[in-house]
């Protein structure tokens, strides 16, 4: 009875004060384990010195390493064994050999039933209780990166009573780790593990790609989306924006803000949810792209003032103008692009394409601000307005054909834009006795601006080159003429330079299917995505690779990719030190990657939206004269716009010289492998050329 008594005390004590694991170091190798759903265990032996037989002490048989490891089945979980070891050719019996290593067998781990994975809404986390833990056993969680998480300032807790971890990451996957309880610490315990994943509430950020348009609208596309959920995208402090049902494994929510940052949760389709419903603040974070001009805000000189003109505007947002304190304008109006007032509501004002706001003073310091009906307002961009003298009449200057001319202020640049687009025709001039633009495109509404340093444009005029009117053109001799010798097939040759880093020698399949063997030709790459293209494609991965990146988790599965083009300086960070793995890749980045591969030559080439002091202008131009990339109808190379899948294979494709060769390829007996990509792409040659190996060929 007193026996029983003191063992019962001794229990209850380990209960309190676990004790610290037991360690067990041993030159001997690796020893893994799992337990079957039979009950038997099963144990992988890597040994150290792979020339020595191994046995368990029982059996009659020496086993040898067989490709590194030796393998025992049919185990009885949570029991002791005996490993036994001889030189190899020894006629020493398993039973008969010097113990080298006793080891306690997997444990029966915890079933589904008996883990409680919930999330923690007050702490945007989660937390996970072992509701039964057996008290023969100790139980640990290993976390995404591998560490051991603590609970009560243990890593290893006994059993006996619920066991309970929070902080948790919501998206991250933890297993629980569950061995025998050695009481003295004289065997090594291997231990059994189970796979907790994320709540169902947490999307994949993979699975999640935001975008404006061009009319200044954010919206953010869920794909692939579970049919048996709701997707909702919330404010920061909680508030539902907008939320929508998946249609064909895709969720599209609209009605966002760019620029803005969200949560983007996955409901229960029975939960009924409305904008402007407070939910608790949980989800995966995403930023919703700016759209990004150099004329998003502009100044004009009017007989009641300055002007302040933003376009375009975002037809889901309210904006207005405040002092720097954040303190109204006085007398501040806005009208939209017809000259109408702008639809008001308490000094914030709405429109569905340009807002112009009057009442502005000359030399004073302002603020444009911009909410949503859910959204906190913010402040977009701070400005200073320039001096109304430095406006410039339009019988200043001359206007030709396709071109304009001036004689320019001291100390102010000039350049011209379309007014249809608001797009950039030319760079920024200045300096000069007369300033001249030419090739400017015809019969499309012009508008010079004049800026002083880094202030804000000032409008001055607006005008139009008009196209002259040509004499009647010849009749070709042939109503039916012959038709032009087709272009021969270009010769395959790699950028210069592009060698030494990339594999331009021999064919690499670069690019696989998503889970559903998927190409997606027309779903915008993210940073990520093109970071693995390149990885894969790497000669050498650098043997010091590093990643400085907080937003890069080192288990991700980019990871690696990231560190080594990281380390080679094919990439970079933004100014927060963040390197957004989930962002777009943009036609400016992507143009800064493939150039950062080889050797950057070539003439200066004239841009209508983007000038030569641009930090990517030198990686667009090799871009275009390398065919990588190509400018619009306008001139404009639009750095900020997002790149598709096909659009950035065809560019590697020409950066290794691995131009498709449609008649080989349809010669040969592969086919694409992905039932997406159809003949009707116009990257569908690239994309196949891209998934083939030298073995497929």
């Amino acid at each position: 009875m007193k026996v029983r008594v003191f063992f019962a005390l001794f229990l209850c004590l380990l209960l309190v004060f676990p004790p610290a694991a037991a360690s067990f170091s041993t030159p001997l190798g690796q020893l893994r384990g799992t337990c079957q759903p039979d009950g038997s265990a099963e144990i992988t032996f890597t040994p150290e010195d792979p020339t020595l037989w191994y046995a368990l002490s029982f059996e009659g048989t020496w086993h040898s390493a067989q490709n590194g490891v030796i393998e025992w089945t049919g185990l009885t979980a949570a029991a002791a064994y005996d490993m036994v070891s001889v030189p190899a050719g020894s006629d020493i019996l398993p039973s008969d050999a010097p113990v080298c290593l006793s080891f306690c067998a997997p444990v029966v781990p915890p079933s589904d039933s008996e883990i409680l994975r919930e999330p923690d809404y007050e702490a945007q986390t989660d937390r996970l209780t072992l509701l039964s833990p057996n008290w023969e056993y100790e139980y640990a969680l290993m976390a995404p990166d591998g560490s051991l998480c603590e609970s009560g300032g243990f890593t290893w807790q006994s059993g006996g009573q619920p066991i309970t971890y929070s902080g948790l990451d919501p998206a991250g996957e933890y297993r629980v780790l569950t061995r025998y309880f050695d009481l003295l610490g004289g065997m090594y315990c291997v231990s059994s593990d189970t796979l907790c994943p994320p709540c169902d509430d947490i999307v994949p950020a993979g699975h999640i790609t935001a975008s404006a348009s061009e009319d200044n609208r954010g919206c953010i596309t869920i794909q692939p989306a579970r049919a048996d959920f709701l997707y909702a995208v919330l404010t920061p402090q909680g508030t539902v924006v907008s939320a929508a049902s998946p249609q064909d494994e895709k969720a599209v929510l609209s009605g966002l803000l760019p620029g803005f940052s969200y949560l983007v949760a996955a409901l229960s389709p029975e939960q009924s949810v409305q904008p402007g419903q407070a939910l608790p603040v949980r989800g995966t974070p995403v930023d919703v792209p700016a759209v990004s001009s150099d004329v998003a805000v502009t100044l004009c000189s009017e007989a009641s003032g300055l002007q302040l003109c933003a376009a375009p505007a975002c037809p889901d947002a309210w904006y207005t103008v405040t002092l720097p304190d954040g303190q109204p304008v006085p007398g501040l109006a806005a009208a939209d692009a017809s000259g109408s007032a702008a639809e008001e509501n308490d000094g914030w004002f709405r429109s569905g394409n340009s807002l112009t706001f009057s009442g502005l003073k000359p030399d004073a310091s302002y603020c444009l601000q911009m909410q949503g009906a859910f959204e906190p307002a913010r402040c977009i961009v701070s400005f200073q307005t320039p001096s109304v003298s430095e406006f410039v009449q339009k019988s200043d200057a001359l206007i030709g054909e396709s071109s304009l001319s001036l004689s320019p202020e001291p100390g102010l640049s000039y350049a011209v834009y379309r007014e249809d687009t608001g797009l950039s025709a030319s760079d920024w001039l200045s300096g000069e006795e007369t300033l001249s633009w030419d090739n400017l495109p015809q019969d499309v509404p012009l508008a010079l601006y004049v800026r002083r340093g880094t202030q804000l444009p000032l409008f001055c005029f607006s005008f139009i080159c008009e196209k002259a009117v040509l004499p009647p053109s010849i009749p070709p001799a042939s109503q039916n003429p012959a038709p032009e010798p087709a272009d021969p097939q270009p010769e395959a040759q790699p950028a210069e330079g592009a060698d030494v880093l990339l594999c331009t020698d021999r064919s690499i399949a670069y690019i696989e299917g998503n889970e559903d063997g998927l190409c997606c030709p027309d779903q915008v790459l993210t940073r990520a995505e093109m970071c693995v293209i390149f990885f894969r494609l790497l000669r050498e991965v650098p043997a010091d690779a590093s990643c400085p990146y907080a937003d890069v988790a080192p288990g991700a599965w980019y990871a690696p990719a990231v560190s080594a083009l990281h380390t080679l300086g094919i990439v970079q960070g933004d100014e927060t030190g963040a390197f957004r793995p989930d962002a777009p890749v943009t036609r400016a980045e992507l143009a800064a990657m493939l150039s950062r591969f080889c050797t950057l030559s070539g003439e200066d080439i004239s841009f209508s939206d983007l000038s030569k002091d641009h930090w990517a202008y030198a990686f667009a131009a090799a871009a275009l004269q390398n065919g990588w990339l190509s400018m619009d109808e306008s001139g404009a190379f639009l750095p900020n716009n997002g790149v598709c899948r096909g659009q950035a294979i065809h560019a590697v494709n020409c950066l290794l010289g691995r131009i498709p060769d449609p008649e080989q390829l349809e010669a040969s007996s592969t086919r694409p492998a992905f039932p997406d990509l159809s003949p009707e792409c116009p990257f569908y040659y690239d994309l196949w050329e891209a998934s083939l190996g030298e073995a497929a060929r």
